[in-house]
């Protein structure tokens, strides 16, 4: 690797040595030419740079692909996974490289520059996606890294033979246009990753057929115009006799309707006349008194037509003679219709719908399917990123599948009912998953053929089969893991939904089997387990109760960095733990969607993933900042809330309160909003005391360990401080505050301050003169803080007065950028590192004393 730095380094280096002589010589020649000759060399620096961002974007779009092929390999498409992990490190490294320098090269403005770098990622490209093409072909057997040396020697080759024929934009172009046809065989390789050869056909079909004709309506189209055809040609079977010998019509229509009563292929028609029913042969003719009345006697003609005998039911049996047959008919083909609607349709579709996906095959296989829903484990305890207890836990259950004889015997089953709680989004079901793939792998280890069902069961089909039907399906698959998540959903108290509460206090009594191989293990998720009857949370129901908490730091660490390296992503270049501590009491989930959103984001905008990118995806996921202005404040209101929050920042920072300052902004920014009823929401007849959607400002905070919100005092009154240091600003740059920007962080520093002061004691458990009394002292002690707050902004009014401008332009700042305003105001940069460099400051040292003190 630091072979293949160097090399890069030495290439760059001879580029830029070129680029530099001939911007020389160009600057020189430049001063002499006339403006025709200016403007058509700025012409062509402009057509250069246009080839050299389209090289940058295809090697950005080859950086994506081994991301996506990354992401493949992490789910164990391959065998031979970390060598593939390895190598793909590796190949982005070496393109992360190339791509490093891009905004740099295109600020020279310089065409031989453009082109000389433009043919080495062109040609970088043209020998880099074969290769890449080849290895996936084969399954990545035998793979190994790039030969970025030998490809930097051929290419000085071909630079030495072509006589600088090479930097011709029109060979270039060539150039881009085998690049951008192996780019689509390329994504067209990854696309087909682990597909049969029917899969591929059905993407064809779906792509070439389905999708355009669905886009241009065609089976509406195709589904109305078929009726309409078959009403009219209906119309001209039946009444075209009329008009068939009509010389005032177009020749092919008389003919075809000609063409339709040969052979006596017409069909029974009334006569005017007499009723009587005849057949007609090509001229209608008004039968006698004598013919009328045999006609009556035989009504099926001998020569008639099958097609004529059905219409004449229809039009003459059902509707003139038979009025209850034709009721009976009609509420026939109603009943029909709204069967079809219900019950068969669905079926049909639902069974279409899953053989089109299997033919798609991919990620199509994993479409959801609602109702008793059979898990297919793709996940084993070694996905599970923490959770050590929950694996131990969950042991017991893995040897009873395992051996279940044996733990009878000693009488050491586990519990039939298990009931997993905590917070949303912790793990509760991935962990469900992580145990079903567990007993899979084992028991396929094993050679045991009796593989247990694994189910998962929503509370909606619960609450419409009932439990004690659900299980007795499952019953017959036994053995089985059942999976029932939200049960909470249920209702499952005594004043709620008694008698499914009885039947799930009933039914899993029997759950367990006394037959060790059909054993049925029922395993539940809640995020809210005091809404759980106390009756149905006892040993013999869900008598194991497993608790989820959101993850630590450490786990944190460990999840970011697996989900980066199974990107094939070189951590080094990424502060992990700095993510870790700007997502504390965050869940997987969570920083997943952080990282998802960061991967698509760069993906969108042609770069690479970065830390930058990271941080920014915290801000919109989990602190929900919207960065675009959806509204134009006044000039007044934007200092207000600069003034606010620059107050704070500031506090924070001098302050060194337990929670660290990471990001302040005046951008607005989605509150989290309290589950209240709809009755609650109307009852607040002051738009003040109803939750605020969006408001504007926001102060993100960090914290380098993990906390339990133990705090002493006087990190309390520190942080009562900060809270309202945003109303001392106001005071102290505009002479009074009207406590309208963000009211609600004085009555968040008054109950930190009140709480405190009663000594964790309950408010209705005291006198009333004793409550009024430490009210009172609490209201002071909050007037102290205010007052410590205007006495620290004040001695840095200096420094408050920067981080408002600053903010005002820049609308977020860090902690680093709102550090560096105070040291540079207060001229204490320069001061220490000049100590530090002569007096060998030891950097603990350093940092600080670059912090300044409360």
């Amino acid at each position: 690797m630091k072979q293949l730095k160097i090399l890069l380094l030495m290439l760059s280096c001879a580029l830029s040595y070129d680029m530099i002589i001939q911007a020389n010589t160009d600057q020189q020649k430049t001063s002499s030419l006339s403006a025709s000759e200016q403007e058509q060399i700025a012409q062509i620096t402009e057509l250069t740079e246009i080839i050299l961002s389209k090289s940058f974007n295809a090697l950005q779009k080859i950086e994506n692909k081994l991301t996506e092929l990354a992401i493949i390999v992490a789910k164990g498409k391959f065998t031979n996974h970390s060598k593939i992990m390895e190598t793909l490190t590796e190949n982005k490294r070496t393109l992360n490289y190339l791509l490093q320098n891009q905004a740099t090269i295109i600020a020279l403005k310089d065409p031989k520059a453009y082109l000389e770098y433009a043919y080495l990622l062109l040609e970088f490209c043209n020998e880099f996606i074969p290769y890449l093409n080849n290895h996936i072909k084969n399954n990545f057997k035998n793979i190994k890294s790039f030969n970025m040396t030998q490809f930097l020697i051929s290419i000085n080759k071909n630079r030495t033979r072509s006589n600088m024929q090479h930097l011709h934009p029109d060979s270039l172009k060539r150039n881009l246009k085998k690049t951008q046809l192996a780019l689509k065989i390329l994504n067209h390789t990854v696309t087909n990753i682990g597909l049969t050869w029917y899969n591929r056909l059905a993407r064809g079909v779906d792509r070439k057929i389905v999708i355009p004709a669905n886009k241009w309506h065609i089976p509406t189209i195709l589904f109305y115009g078929g009726g309409a055809a078959l009403s009219i040609s209906y119309m001209l079977w039946s009444y075209g006799y009329l008009i068939k010998d009509r010389d005032d019509l177009p020749k092919w229509l008389t003919n075809g309707i000609k063409e339709l009563y040969k052979d006596n292929k017409g069909p029974l028609v009334q006569s005017k006349h007499t009723g009587a029913l005849v057949v007609v042969n090509g001229v209608t003719k008004v039968p006698s008194k004598d013919a009328t009345t045999k006609q009556l006697k035989q009504p099926f003609p001998t020569n008639a037509s099958g097609r004529a005998c059905i219409d004449y039911v229809l039009k003459e049996l059902l509707l003139h003679h038979q009025p209850l047959g034709a009721f009976a008919a009609t509420y026939l083909f109603t009943s029909f219709k709204e069967t079809w609607t219900n019950s068969i349709k669905p079926v049909l579709v639902k069974h279409r719908n899953d053989t089109w996906n299997f033919l798609r095959g991919g990620e199509y296989l994993k479409t959801h399917k609602p109702g008793i829903t059979e898990i297919m484990p793709t996940v084993r305890f070694k996905d599970m990123v923490g959770l050590d207890e929950v694996k131990k836990a969950f042991y017991p259950i893995i040897q009873y599948i395992d051996n279940p004889e044996q733990l009878m015997r000693i009488q050491a089953t586990p519990e039939k009912g298990w009931l997993l709680t905590g917070p949303s989004r912790t793990g509760k079901s991935f962990s469900v998953q992580c145990l079903c793939g567990e007993i899979k792998y084992i028991m396929e280890k094993r050679g045991k053929g009796n593989i247990p069902k694994f189910f998962e069961i929503s509370a909606a089909q619960v609450n419409h089969f009932g439990i004690k039907a659900i299980l007795e399906i499952i019953l017959r698959d036994a053995p089985a893991i059942v999976f029932i998540d939200e049960i909470d959903l249920l209702g499952l108290q005594r004043v709620g939904n008694n008698a499914l509460l009885s039947d799930f206090l009933t039914a899993m009594q029997s759950s367990m089997n006394a037959d060790p191989s059909k054993v049925v293990i029922i395993i539940a998720a809640t995020n809210k387990p005091e809404n759980i009857d106390g009756a149905l949370r006892q040993d013999g129901r869900f008598g194991k109760e497993i608790r989820f908490d959101y993850p630590s730091r450490e786990y944190r660490i460990q999840y970011i960095t697996r989900e980066l390296t199974n990107m094939a992503l070189d951590i080094t270049q990424f502060d992990i733990e700095a993510l870790a501590d700007k997502t504390n009491n965050k869940t997987f989930e969570a920083l997943k969607a952080v990282i998802n959103n960061a991967m698509t984001r760069s993906w969108l905008n042609r770069t690479s993933l970065t830390q930058t990118l990271l941080e920014n995806s915290i801000d919109t996921e989990i602190h929900n900042i919207i960065t675009s202005d959806g509204k134009t404040l006044p000039e007044n209101e934007t200092r207000l809330l600069a003034i606010h929050f620059a107050g704070r920042a500031l506090a924070m920072t001098l302050l060194k309160s337990h929670v660290q300052l990471d990001k302040v902004t005046i951008y607005a920014h989605k509150t989290d909003l309290k589950e209240e009823g709809v009755w609650e929401h109307y009852a607040k007849k002051d738009e003040k005391d109803k939750q605020q959607k969006i408001e504007y400002g926001y102060i993100t905070s960090k914290i380098s360990n993990d906390s339990i919100n133990v705090h002493t005092q006087p990190e309390i009154i520190r942080e009562a401080t900060a809270l309202i240091a945003g109303f001392a600003a106001e005071e102290l740059l505009l002479g009074s505050c009207g406590f309208t920007c963000h009211s609600g962080d004085s009555e968040r520093a008054l109950k930190l301050i009140e709480d405190l002061v009663f000594g964790g004691l309950n408010h209705q458990s005291l006198p009333k003169s004793v409550v009024q009394e430490l009210k009172t002292k609490a209201y002071t002690l909050l007037k102290q803080c205010h007052e410590d707050a205007m006495k620290i902004l004040q001695e840095h009014k200096k420094s408050l007065e920067a981080l408002v401008e600053e903010l005002i332009v820049k609308r977020i700042m860090t902690s680093q950028e709102v550090q560096t305003i105070i040291d540079k105001t207060e001229g204490k940069t320069l001061e220490v590192i000049t100590e530090a460099l002569t007096e060998n400051i030891a950097p603990e040292a350093l940092k600080e004393t670059l912090s300044p003190a409360a």
